[in-house]
C-alpha cells in the first residue's frame, strides 16, 4: 500500500514538486546543477557536517549557492579576487533559470550528519506534492549511512 501511494505521488505532474538536495561542503557547483536540471517549485537544501570544524567551508559553499539562486551580479559578488590587484574583465554567469514564473522557493536545513534521515523524513511526511531527493550531487559522504541504512 504504502509503495503504490509513493508510486502515485511520483506520477501526478499537476503537483509542484519539491526537491531535497545535500550541499557538499566543498564546491557548490554539483548542487547546483542538480537544482537546475530538476527545476523544482520549491528545494530543501540541506547543510550536513560532520562536526564544528567543518561549517566554515559548508557556509561558504552556502553562500556561493544562495547568491547563485539571487542571479548573476550576486554571485560574481562573491569572488573579490576578480576586483584585486585590478579589476579582471569577465563575463558574468547567469546564475539560476528557473522553470516556474513564480520563482523557486527556498528552504535552507543544518544537521549534523546522523540527522538526514530525520530531516527528509519530517520535510516529506508534511508535503502533499510530488518529493525528489537527488543524492548524487557532490556529498555522498553524509548520505553514506542512508544508502546504507
Amino acid at each position: 500500500m504504502g509503495t503504490h501511494t509513493l508510486e502515485k505521488r511520483v506520477r501526478d505532474k499537476n503537483r509542484e514538486a519539491l526537491l531535497i538536495v545535500l550541499l557538499s561542503p566543498y564546491n557548490c557547483i554539483p548542487t547546483a546543477m542538480a537544482i537546475q536540471a530538476h527545476q523544482p517549485d520549491r528545494v530543501l537544501i540541506i547543510s550536513a557536517h560532520f562536526s564544528h570544524e567543518n561549517k566554515d567551508r559548508v557556509l561558504e559553499a552556502q553562500s556561493r549557492l544562495g547568491a547563485w539562486m539571487e542571479g548573476a551580479d550576486e554571485l560574481v559578488s562573491t569572488f573579490e579576487s576578480l576586483l584585486e590587484p585590478f579589476p579582471v574583465p569577465h563575463t558574468k554567469p547567469l546564475g539560476y533559470l528557473g522553470g516556474t514564473e513564480s520563482g523557486t522557493e527556498v528552504e535552507w536545513r543544518g544537521c549534523h550528519v546522523d540527522d538526514i534521515s530525520d530531516v527528509v523524513s519530517e520535510r516529506c511526511s508534511d508535503y502533499e506534492g510530488e518529493v525528489r531527493f537527488d543524492i548524487l550531487p557532490g556529498a555522498k559522504d553524509p548520505v553514506l549511512g542512508i544508502i546504507l541504512g
